[in-house]
């Protein structure tokens, strides 16, 4: 029981990571660009302005999805759920 705890945490970690990694990096390459470009902005098509603005504030999901990764590494939270959800199964 102990090590299998330790191993659930370990993976919500990882994936807790994962996710920062996946939704920071458009961010931080755009900001590189921005840095390394100063006609970044102007040379971009109406499209892709907007394209880069919500890749820009892509790293927003992150706080989103962090705390249903918590609630699905919860084994309590899942059996409240489950406990919630039975009134809705047929008999």
């Amino acid at each position: 029981p102990q090590v299998l705890r330790k191993f659930k945490i370990s993976i919500l970690f990882m994936c807790i990571t994962l996710v920062f990694i996946l939704t920071f990096t458009p961010r931080l390459v755009i900001m590189i660009s921005e840095a390394t470009n100063k006609g970044y902005w102007s040379g971009l098509t109406d499209n892709q302005i907007r394209a880069s603005l919500f890749f820009y504030r892509f790293y927003i999901v992150n706080n989103i999805v962090n705390p249903f990764l918590y609630a699905a590494f919860d084994s309590r939270f899942k059996q409240e759920i489950k406990k919630r959800l039975s009134c809705f199964k047929k008999t």
